[in-house]
């Protein structure tokens, strides 16, 4: 059976190697100066069921163009789509992206797994859907863990279904959601709680060029406002690389980072020991409280969708957490270098 490598592989062949069939050689000369394309870039690659028979394909690709006298730019987005059945593969179209929404509108959340955006900024999210367009981007999304039995030894049926309850949620809120195939913790080194979670805020993490590339071509697309991203709470290793990178793919950017309270894992931290692992990432960072009293019930709702990971515990811990401050109005709390005024004006 056609698989995501082979389809990916025929896009990046096809667009190398047939310049005739496709807009964006015509386009690329128009926006560049006179360009050819250096290398093609699968970001991500999504499917659905084709009337009649077969796989429909599509997805987004970044293109380097070669430098050269009088090229006026060199990286581009664009768009791709095509479907396979019994009878082979067939690319249909390929152009290139030549006009962005407004940059005000667009906002970047970095998930490290499927869920964690929900978890831990699901209110805010609802609560201003209908001023930007919520881009989730789900890093860390091949898995291989459920609550129900832990570790499984079958990742590939384990992302299908997180895949799908993330689908499911980005429908429900309105977002629009990026996943990517990296591997989780887990799966990198080793399938236990001990190999997965470290006691050092500022473990020495390396993150993986790939991902930073990925996620930087995605953040050109987007061309977000406001990069949203994880404080690293409870030590796991791929939401303290997630902090890390939103760190790195924002310096010298115009967009804000915003950094969310990793939930549940923040529900069981002392406050003293929550300040504390702020300082230690910047003293810098001040705290904006979000009301979600309208949003609450149907933030508990929507994590419902994800039923391979989600318990009534961790409802509870989410609904404590929001009231913890103050019983009659729950909220989220984020952390930024300057006021959110522009946010929420």
């Amino acid at each position: 059976m056609t698989g995501e490598p082979e389809v990916v592989g025929f896009v990046k062949s096809q667009l190398l190697g047939r310049t005739e069939y496709y807009d964006l050689y015509g386009q690329l000369d128009d926006l560049s100066g006179g360009a050819s394309i250096a290398d093609i870039t699968v970001i991500n690659i999504d499917y659905e069921n084709r009337s009649g028979g077969g796989t429909n394909f599509f997805g987004t690709l970044s293109v380097e163009a070669a430098k050269a006298a009088g090229v006026t730019r060199s990286s581009f987005v664009g768009a791709f789509k095509g479907y396979f059945d019994e009878t082979g593969i067939e690319l249909e179209s390929a152009s290139l992206r030549t006009s962005y929404p407004p940059a005000e509108a667009a906002v970047a959340v970095l998930s490290p797994h499927p869920d964690d955006a929900a978890l831990s900024i699901g209110g805010l999210i609802q609560k201003s859907a209908k001023k930007y367009s919520f881009n989730i981007l789900t890093l860390f999304g091949r898995s291989n863990y459920t609550r129900e039995r832990g570790f499984e030894a079958c990742w590939e049926a384990v992302t299908s279904r997180r895949k799908s309850e993330d689908n499911a949620y980005a429908n429900a809120v309105g977002a629009r959601l990026t996943y990517l195939d990296f591997p989780e913790a887990s799966l990198r080194v080793g399938s236990s709680y001990e190999a997965i979670f470290t006691s050092e805020n500022d473990a020495d993490l390396a993150v993986p060029g790939e991902l930073r590339s990925k996620v930087a071509l995605k953040l050109e697309e987007i061309r977000p406002s406001f990069l949203f991203a994880p404080l690293g709470f409870g030590g796991h290793l791929d939401h303290i690389l997630t902090r890390e990178l939103a760190r790195a793919v924002a310096s010298g950017q115009d967009f804000k980072a915003v950094f969310y309270e990793d939930l549940p894992y923040a529900a069981g931290i002392p406050e003293e020991m929550i300040l504390e692992h702020v300082r230690s990432i910047s003293p810098e960072l001040i705290p904006t409280y979000v009301p979600i009293e309208r949003e609450l019930n149907s933030k508990l709702d929507a994590l419902m969708l994800y039923e391979s990971q989600i318990r009534p515990e961790d409802l509870y811990a989410v609904r404590d957490y929001a009231l913890s401050r103050d019983t009659s109005c729950p909220m989220e709390r984020l952390w930024s270098s300057a006021p959110l005024t522009d946010f929420f004006a």
